[in-house]
């Protein structure tokens, strides 16, 4: 087994098990200015998270981890923070690739489409490892843990989102406007009695 595989298994044990509750897809307005709060308000480097369409592995968007103090590159963080966002991404995977939608339908969402973030490669000139990310899901998450990620997804043919948010050269960022927004979206969850 390749180390990454190992991190991965090691990262991911324990995170699935028998859940009551049902998950939903988190906010991708939400999602997104977690992922700028991280990138660019805190240094984090984005790690690229990908689908397996046709065996072979296709970007999907990226990712980012880390506290409201500092940004968490590390391999737990990554996996935790991809099984934890899982829904929207396995989603916004399959709008990107038609084929996944297929194999939605036939074995659901989480068996049919397989995630993997990629691990950086061991030299310059090396292949990227990819870590699969486990098939289950956490149930739903906390606002707060929600804020513990974010994704940014690969931008497709149409528009949303994902298309304007890449559009931009350089996003402009305010900390304490992306801090007030992401505080703002929490409460109105939490008051409404739901999760991210």
């Amino acid at each position: 087994m390749l180390p990454g595989l190992i991190l991965a298994a090691a990262a991911t044990r324990g995170l699935c098990g028998p859940s009551s509750l049902a998950a939903r897809a988190p906010c991708p307005r939400r999602q997104l200015l977690s992922y700028v709060a991280f990138t660019a308000g805190r240094g984090a480097a984005p790690t690229p998270i990908h689908a397996l369409v046709a065996d072979v592995w296709q970007p999907v968007g990226h990712l980012a981890a880390g506290t409201p103090e500092a940004a968490d590159g590390s391999v737990a963080a990554l996996v935790r923070a991809a099984t934890l966002q899982r829904r929207l991404i396995a989603e916004h995977a399959c709008r990107l690739y038609p084929p996944l939608r297929t194999e939605k339908r036939e074995h659901g969402l989480m068996r049919g489409v397989r995630l993997a973030i990629e691990a950086p490669p061991p030299s310059a000139g090396g292949a990227a490892t990819y870590l699969p990310l486990p098939d289950c899901e956490l149930g739903e998450a906390t606002p707060a843990e929600m804020l513990r990620c974010g994704f940014a997804g690969a931008p497709g043919s149409g528009g949303g989102i994902y298309a304007d948010y890449a559009r931009r050269d350089s996003p402009p960022y305010d900390r304490l406007a992306v801090r007030r927004r992401l505080a703002e979206q929490t409460k109105a969850v939490e008051e409404e009695g739901g999760t991210a």
